[in-house]
């Protein structure tokens, strides 16, 4: 028996997963309102009024957040793009602290942002410190984007905080939606003890999905026996709802005991790291097509702010600009930066920049991913969240990790809604 079974999208469910995700080709002829300049071409700079003015940016060096850290460094993108796109100008600074993946950490480097005078926050970072990051910031009264936590208690600690990614409600109904269309049957949840796991399984139930096997399991405890009672149960899913690295131990795992599921992988696993630890895991032919969820924009996305965003990347790179790896700089951390600023130069005061925030129009000048609603806390609306399918497939455009790191995730078409500008395209994203 092929150890790594578990790991296949099986049936009518692979076939639809691969017609839908195939990367390159299409019709790209629509031309959506982008950032462009007179010729039509991308435009690289964003023009801004700023002066002066500094924007915080928070990421883990260790923790669950460090799963993220390089992700966020699509900032550095935003704010080559705002100062002109050159180096040497300082319209916009950043201000990069590291909260070592703790609370304590969270709310020294909220503090320390505050005293130096940004005009917001952009927290890279996932984990248990965001909450302290959250409560600090709305006791100092600073607005902080979160684009990579799903945690809906982190909104609860203040009204200045907001979420730039999918929450752990938004990921539970996406997954029970595609359990009902793709009729998996019975399903099991091998859910990271603690909160985050906990917040996963009432998720679930809210979204109406019926877990028959119920397996809480710590990172690094030995998952045989786990598995080996997920096998026994036959279902036609498993939700495994941890963190990265627990998450690829728990599918090889569950590989290893001949589980024959569809995988369903928690937000948090469509990662860099997710592809990086599964190269080393599982043979990139099986580990293709297993699914999370996230929002949809991506790499492929036929729009010039898209092609606006890996250009400047690029730029930033190849000028010097910073000596941050950009490999993995992706959208929301980039687009997060951008709202601050724009909602900074609105506001007359900096007291008044999270009211701006909650005024902006969701079309962002420059913003290259989902559209974020700023009048919600969770800035994410339903129609952006979408079933993503990892893929270790190359198409040589440089907008993907390289095959030695790893894979992709990239969005299912037909689990999120199109927006009109992309209608009609025959490739709106990757297939």
């Amino acid at each position: 028996m092929n150890r790594r079974r578990a790991l296949i999208v099986t049936g009518a469910v692979l076939a639809s997963l691969t017609a839908a995700c195939t990367s390159g080709g299409g019709n790209h002829t629509a031309t959506p309102a982008a950032a462009t300049s007179a010729s039509g071409a991308p435009k690289l700079a964003i023009d801004t009024t700023a002066t002066g003015m500094k924007v915080g940016l928070v990421v883990s060096s260790s923790g669950p957040g460090a799963d993220v850290r390089d992700l966020a460094s699509g900032a550095y993108v935003a704010a080559f793009r705002l100062n002109g796109a050159k180096s040497g100008t300082d319209h916009v600074q950043l201000v990069v602290k590291d909260d070592n993946g703790t609370p304590e950490g969270a709310t020294a480097a909220i503090n320390e942002l505050h005293d130096a005078g940004v005009v917001g926050v952009v927290y890279g970072s996932t984990g248990e410190q965001t909450l302290a990051a959250a409560a600090t910031a709305a006791g100092a009264g600073l607005p902080v984007v979160f684009p990579y936590a799903d945690d809906s208690r982190v909104t609860a600690q203040g009204a200045t905080s907001f979420l730039g990614a999918p929450t752990v409600d938004q990921v539970a109904k996406q997954f029970a939606e595609h359990i009902t269309k793709a009729n998996l049957g019975t399903v099991a949840l091998l859910r990271q003890s603690g909160a985050y796991g906990d917040e996963g399984k009432a998720a679930l139930a809210a979204a109406g999905v019926n877990v028959a096997l119920d397996q809480p399991f710590a990172a690094g405890d030995a998952l045989a026996a786990t598995a080996k009672a997920v096998a026994a149960a036959k279902p036609g899913a498993v939700i495994v709802w941890a963190e990265a690295a627990p998450a690829v131990a728990a599918a090889d795992a569950l590989s290893t005991a001949g589980v024959e599921a569809t995988l369903l992988f928690a937000d948090r696993a469509a990662v860099p790291a997710f592809g990086k630890l599964v190269a080393g895991a599982l043979t990139p032919p099986v580990s293709d097509g297993v699914l999370s969820v996230g929002s949809w924009a991506g790499p492929d996305t036929p729009t010039k702010a898209v092609d606006a965003f890996f250009l400047a990347r690029d730029a930033v790179v190849a000028d010097g600009a910073t000596t941050a790896d950009l490999s993995s700089a992706d959208f929301r951390s980039h687009d997060a930066v951008l709202a601050l600023v724009a909602a900074a130069t609105a506001s007359s005061s900096p007291a008044g920049v999270t009211d701006a925030m909650r005024d902006l129009s969701p079309d962002i000048a420059g913003a290259a991913g989902v559209p974020l609603d700023f009048h919600n806390a969770a800035a994410v609306a339903d129609k952006d969240v979408a079933l993503l399918s990892y893929s270790t497939a190359d198409d040589g455009s440089g907008r993907y990790l390289p095959k030695t790191s790893g894979g992709h995730w990239l969005a299912v078409t037909g689990t999120y809604e199109l927006p009109d500008a992309l209608k009609g395209l025959d490739n709106p994203y990757g297939g």
